[in-house]
């Protein structure tokens, strides 16, 4: 049986619960602004947002998590506090037979000014800019889609090269009351010249210039991203764990 998804006031209801930390900007931010798929019951609670699709966010305890995963459909993985992780792969594992592996998702936040700042091959897009970075949606993200809803429901910085190309962004794609989440996109001919570095450096300034701390979350085998991150001044505040089957669980397919 596949679930339905939480009406406007249901979802709502569940952002209310959510507590404004660090850790939770994306799903928090997903569930304030209705961008995503939403699940709850009296006991747990899954977030995919938007920009993250077949990504979830869980909440509950392992085996009342279990029992809602397995009527959502078309889930890749799903993100847990550490020490329920590995309880909800056992049963993952012994209910449907499919193994299951983990990593961790590093989450930073800025304490003060970004340490590097930025140059002038970086500038704010604006919705002029769409149809430009629409052209590179895979610095954004898996689709165009992607960069509409950065440039509608966030900030972005485009990076140039010397020719005048867009070869990378950052961007704030999540915010709260208190915290501001930051990401990063850029050609792979393009990496190692500072300039993810220097766009991320725009985009901290503005968000802290509203009164948010900047977030960055990343998987904990991206060197690349925790070298940009820490190059900046983020400083590693907590981790959570990816729950991954090998294989998809198909919605209602254990009773």
């Amino acid at each position: 049986m596949t679930l339905p998804q939480l009406d406007d006031a249901g979802r709502l209801q569940l952002a209310s619960l959510l507590e404004d930390l660090p850790q939770n900007t994306i799903p928090l931010h997903a569930l304030r602004t209705g961008n995503g798929r939403f699940y709850a019951d009296d006991a747990a609670a899954a977030v995919e947002p938007s920009l993250l699709p077949r990504e979830l966010n869980g909440f509950g305890p392992p085996d009342r998590l279990w029992r809602l995963l397995r009527g959502i459909p078309k889930w890749d993985c799903v993100l847990v506090e550490r020490e329920d992780a590995r309880e909800l792969g056992r049963v993952i594992e012994a209910e449907t037979g499919v193994s299951v592996r983990y990593f961790d998702d590093v989450e930073y936040t800025l304490p003060g000014p970004p340490l590097v700042p930025h140059d002038d091959r970086v500038r704010v897009l604006g919705p002029d800019d769409l149809p430009l970075l629409e052209s590179r949606f895979g610095l954004v993200g898996e689709s165009a889609d992607a960069a509409r809803l950065l440039l509608d429901t966030g900030l972005v910085a485009g990076a140039f090269d010397e020719s005048g190309q867009l070869v990378g962004q950052a961007n704030n794609h999540a915010r709260t009351d208190l915290h501001a989440e930051i990401g990063v996109g850029t050609d792979e001919a393009a990496r190692g010249l500072g300039l993810a570095t220097s766009a991320a450096s725009l985009v901290a300034s503005l968000v802290m210039r509203d009164g948010l701390v900047p977030v960055w979350s990343t998987g904990e085998h991206n060197a690349a991203s925790r070298r940009v991150a820490e190059k900046l001044g983020f400083q590693e505040v907590w981790r959570r764990t990816f729950v991954i089957p090998d294989r998809p669980v198909a919605a209602g397919a254990v009773g």
